[in-house]
């Protein structure tokens, strides 16, 4: 696979209101690419929709582990 296609297929997935299955594969593509800042959005904010927040926060954080300083990191920490 693409490194992107499945970040495609996931916002495909989330286009169709099919949440559960766009949550798990954007976690999975960012066991892949843990770096991929716009999965990493797109998870955090389905799992606020879903009142997830301590699994968002944790999105966030390893992001901040990943790339201490990123003002990507600092977007989503607001979020």
């Amino acid at each position: 696979l693409h490194p992107g296609s499945g970040f495609d297929v996931a916002c495909g997935l989330e286009e169709l209101g099919e949440t559960e299955a766009a949550l798990d594969l954007y976690r999975k593509v960012l066991v892949r690419t843990p770096r991929m800042v716009q999965a990493r959005r797109r998870l955090v904010h389905l799992l606020l929709e879903a009142d997830a927040v301590d699994e968002a926060q944790a999105v966030v954080d390893e992001l901040g582990r990943l790339a201490p300083g990123s003002p990507d990191h600092l977007l989503l920490e607001q979020a």
